[in-house]
């Protein structure tokens, strides 16, 4: 297994943060799940100059490989046909990632930490699959959210192309992406931490987890900054947590 990634701020850059939150801020901006997904591939290319995406989505990890209409830029569409109809069923990341040692961790999956495992079929996928469409480095992303799974894929032409800091970024959005799924799933389950929550309550608590502030709160929801103040404290207390971060950190976990 690849080495603990370090903190953001020992790799990120002022102008990258700037990067970051301003994809956030597109995806916040969004109204559907299929806008948020879009939206999140032209971000990552726009602001920091991907060029080979893909995002699937499903209900489960094994189903999110399965997904017939992904959301995809660069010279990912060519190979769409081919791995929907055929190569999905012997993705390494697919029968591998889902598994231990893979599974269950925060940050993205490589190539190079499941070569060890790679089983025939495997090899198959890559010479048949990836190496021929001049793929030879991946990295993907689980976003496991309570109401759907997504994974985004960063592919490119070179083997070590993707470092730390692609690691940490997708690692960031592992972390933020999910609630915003949630959010956008129509009539989708609700999540653990919401029950016991007043609707406002919920809405305010679903705000915290996009990252807004108080002001920013009290403006989306056109109430008073002192009453947001009141809903925060409710949620900490409904929630058992000691503080937005404690609340932001036991959400995202699941």
């Amino acid at each position: 297994m690849a080495k603990p990634l370090p903190h953001h701020a020992e790799v990120f850059t002022h102008q990258d943060y700037d990067a970051f939150f301003a994809l956030l801020a597109d995806c916040g901006a969004t109204r559907t799940l299929r806008e948020l997904r879009r939206t999140l591939l032209d971000s990552l290319a726009r602001r920091f100059g991907y060029r080979d995406i893909t995002f699937f989505l499903g209900a489960t990890v094994p189903g999110l490989f399965q997904d017939t209409e992904p959301e995809f830029i660069g010279r990912t569409q060519s190979m769409l046909d081919a791995y929907i109809d055929d190569f999905h069923r012997i993705d390494p990341f697919a029968t591998l990632g889902t598994t231990k040692p893979f599974a269950g961790g925060p940050g993205p999956i490589t190539l190079d930490e499941l070569g060890a495992h790679l089983r025939d079929e495997h090899k198959d996928y890559l010479h048949r699959f990836l190496f021929r469409q001049r793929i030879h480095d991946k990295l993907v992303q689980p976003l496991v959210a309570e109401t759907c799974v997504g994974g985004i894929g960063l592919l490119a032409r070179e083997s070590g192309d993707f470092g730390v800091k692609e690691r940490v970024l997708l690692t960031l959005i592992g972390q933020y992406l999910p609630p915003m799924l949630d959010a956008r799933i129509p009539g989708g389950g609700e999540p653990s931490w919401s029950r016991g929550l007043t609707p406002t309550q919920h809405k305010v608590a679903r705000l915290i987890l996009l990252g807004s502030s108080n002001q920013a709160i009290a403006a989306e929801l056109h109430i008073g900054v002192d009453t947001v103040k009141k809903h925060v404290s409710a949620i900490l207390r409904a929630t058992a947590c000691g503080s937005r971060t404690q609340f932001v950190a036991m959400a995202l976990a699941g």
